[in-house]
């Protein structure tokens, strides 16, 4: 049975690529969303796919909230979304 409920399926998934053959849906979905900072002030370095220009580009995360489109690396981001 597969989980698709982001980010709790990367749990059960033994590669990026196995997730992306059980929830692609989702992760289509998560890589369109718009970068968002959310509420609070940290200013931690993060990446996003940005569905425009189809690049992974850095923002400042505020450090809570905010959406799933959010990659600790460039390398992550590029990874989960280069295909979309």
């Amino acid at each position: 049975m597969s989980n698709c409920n982001f980010p709790l399926f990367t749990l059960h998934c033994v590669s990026v690529e196995e997730c992306e053959r059980r929830c692609p849906d989702l992760i289509r979905k998560i890589c369109r969303l718009p970068s968002d900072s959310g509420p609070c002030e940290a200013a931690i370095p993060k990446y996003f796919y940005n569905s425009i220009t189809k690049k992974c580009e850095q923002f400042i995360y505020g450090g809570c909230l905010g959406n799933e489109n959010r990659f600790a690396t460039l390398a992550e981001c590029e990874q989960v979304c280069s295909l979309y």
